[in-house]
Protein backbone atom coordinates (compact mmCIF):
# COMPACT_ATOMS: atom_id res chain seq x y z
CA UNK A 1 0.00 0.00 0.00
CA UNK A 2 1.64 3.37 -0.90
CA UNK A 3 1.89 5.98 1.34
CA UNK A 4 0.07 9.80 0.26
CA UNK A 5 2.94 12.51 0.30
CA UNK A 6 2.98 14.78 3.17
CA UNK A 7 2.01 18.01 1.94
CA UNK A 8 3.67 20.91 4.42
CA UNK A 9 2.18 24.55 4.89
CA UNK A 10 4.02 26.95 3.99
CA UNK A 11 4.47 30.43 4.78
CA UNK A 12 1.48 32.48 3.36
CA UNK A 13 -0.59 30.20 3.84
CA UNK A 14 0.48 29.82 7.70
CA UNK A 15 0.71 33.71 7.62
CA UNK A 16 -2.60 34.33 6.44
CA UNK A 17 -4.36 31.59 8.87
CA UNK A 18 -2.86 33.64 11.45
CA UNK A 19 -4.27 37.08 10.32
CA UNK A 20 -7.98 35.22 10.60
CA UNK A 21 -6.84 34.16 14.12
CA UNK A 22 -5.79 37.52 14.73
CA UNK A 23 -9.01 39.21 13.96
CA UNK A 24 -11.45 36.78 15.71
CA UNK A 25 -9.12 37.23 18.87
CA UNK A 26 -9.21 40.66 19.09
CA UNK A 27 -12.56 40.84 20.33
CA UNK A 28 -12.41 39.53 23.43
CA UNK A 29 -9.79 41.71 23.82
CA UNK A 30 -11.72 44.63 23.00
CA UNK A 31 -14.78 43.54 25.19
CA UNK A 32 -12.53 43.18 28.48
CA UNK A 33 -11.52 46.84 27.40
CA UNK A 34 -14.94 47.80 27.23
CA UNK A 35 -16.15 46.91 30.61
CA UNK A 36 -12.92 47.70 32.61
CA UNK A 37 -13.29 51.62 33.79
CA UNK A 38 -9.59 52.29 32.83
CA UNK A 39 -9.94 55.58 35.05
CA UNK A 40 -9.29 53.28 38.18
CA UNK A 41 -6.27 51.58 37.17
CA UNK A 42 -2.44 53.40 36.65
CA UNK A 43 -1.60 52.69 32.72
CA UNK A 44 0.67 49.83 33.67
CA UNK A 45 -1.54 47.89 36.04
CA UNK A 46 -4.09 47.87 33.31
CA UNK A 47 -1.54 46.75 30.44
CA UNK A 48 -0.37 44.03 32.79
CA UNK A 49 -3.82 43.02 33.23
CA UNK A 50 -4.55 43.39 29.55
CA UNK A 51 -1.36 41.45 28.40
CA UNK A 52 -2.69 38.75 30.62
CA UNK A 53 -6.06 38.36 29.54
CA UNK A 54 -4.49 38.30 26.44
CA UNK A 55 -2.41 35.61 27.51
CA UNK A 56 -4.66 33.03 29.14
CA UNK A 57 -7.51 33.83 25.86
CA UNK A 58 -4.93 33.07 23.70
CA UNK A 59 -3.59 30.33 24.96
CA UNK A 60 -6.75 28.22 25.66
CA UNK A 61 -7.90 28.83 21.95
CA UNK A 62 -5.00 27.93 20.26
CA UNK A 63 -4.54 25.20 22.61
CA UNK A 64 -8.19 23.93 22.57
CA UNK A 65 -8.51 23.95 18.89
CA UNK A 66 -5.17 22.74 17.52
CA UNK A 67 -5.91 19.65 19.83
CA UNK A 68 -9.22 18.99 18.99
CA UNK A 69 -10.42 16.79 16.57
CA UNK A 70 -10.03 19.44 13.97
CA UNK A 71 -6.35 19.95 14.66
CA UNK A 72 -6.71 23.93 14.07
CA UNK A 73 -7.89 27.08 14.68
CA UNK A 74 -10.58 28.83 12.95
CA UNK A 75 -7.99 30.26 10.59
CA UNK A 76 -5.87 27.72 9.80
CA UNK A 77 -9.46 25.31 9.14
CA UNK A 78 -10.14 28.52 6.59
CA UNK A 79 -6.84 27.40 4.87
CA UNK A 80 -7.27 24.12 4.59
CA UNK A 81 -4.81 23.21 7.64
CA UNK A 82 -3.95 20.98 10.19
CA UNK A 83 -1.36 20.72 13.19
CA UNK A 84 0.27 17.80 13.39
CA UNK A 85 2.95 15.34 15.68
CA UNK A 86 5.69 14.59 13.67
CA UNK A 87 3.62 11.17 12.84
CA UNK A 88 0.73 12.52 11.41
CA UNK A 89 -1.25 12.43 14.68
CA UNK A 90 -3.39 14.83 17.14
CA UNK A 91 -1.68 16.91 19.64
CA UNK A 92 -2.49 17.35 23.18
CA UNK A 93 -3.63 20.45 24.66
CA UNK A 94 -0.54 20.94 26.78
CA UNK A 95 1.40 20.22 23.47
CA UNK A 96 -0.63 22.54 21.57
CA UNK A 97 -0.90 25.37 24.31
CA UNK A 98 3.00 25.19 24.58
CA UNK A 99 3.32 25.38 20.73
CA UNK A 100 1.46 28.57 20.91
CA UNK A 101 3.34 29.86 24.12
CA UNK A 102 6.40 29.21 22.32
CA UNK A 103 5.98 31.52 19.29
CA UNK A 104 7.06 33.98 21.66
CA UNK A 105 10.22 32.84 21.01
CA UNK A 106 9.73 32.56 16.92
CA UNK A 107 8.55 36.21 17.36
CA UNK A 108 11.24 37.59 19.87
CA UNK A 109 13.91 36.66 17.39
CA UNK A 110 12.86 39.56 14.98
CA UNK A 111 10.69 37.15 13.30
CA UNK A 112 13.30 34.85 12.59
CA UNK A 113 11.69 32.22 13.95
CA UNK A 114 8.77 32.45 11.79
CA UNK A 115 10.63 32.89 8.88
CA UNK A 116 12.13 29.57 9.25
CA UNK A 117 9.07 28.58 7.97
CA UNK A 118 10.38 29.39 4.29
CA UNK A 119 13.46 27.21 4.46
CA UNK A 120 13.37 24.25 6.87
CA UNK A 121 12.97 21.19 5.14
CA UNK A 122 9.35 20.59 6.60
CA UNK A 123 8.20 24.16 6.89
CA UNK A 124 8.70 24.52 10.22
CA UNK A 125 8.91 27.62 12.61
CA UNK A 126 11.28 27.81 15.33
CA UNK A 127 7.65 26.90 17.45
CA UNK A 128 6.71 23.84 15.76
CA UNK A 129 10.51 22.39 16.50
CA UNK A 130 10.11 23.26 19.81
CA UNK A 131 7.30 21.76 20.51
CA UNK A 132 7.60 18.25 17.59
CA UNK A 133 4.97 19.60 15.42
CA UNK A 134 3.93 19.97 11.78
CA UNK A 135 1.11 21.88 9.96
CA UNK A 136 -0.13 20.06 6.87
CA UNK A 137 -2.18 20.99 4.06
CA UNK A 138 -5.82 19.24 4.39
CA UNK A 139 -6.10 16.88 0.99
CA UNK A 140 -10.00 15.48 0.60
CA UNK A 141 -11.03 15.57 4.29
CA UNK A 142 -7.78 13.93 5.61
CA UNK A 143 -4.45 14.95 6.55
CA UNK A 144 -1.86 14.67 3.93
CA UNK A 145 1.01 11.72 5.01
Amino acid sequence: MERPITIYAGFWRRFVAMLIDWAILWMPGSVFGWFVDKSQWDPGTFVGLDVLQMLVIWTIYFGSLESSKYQGTVGKILMGLKVTDMAGGRISFIRASCRYLAQMASASLAGIGYLMIIWTERKQGLHDLICDCLVVKILNNTVAE
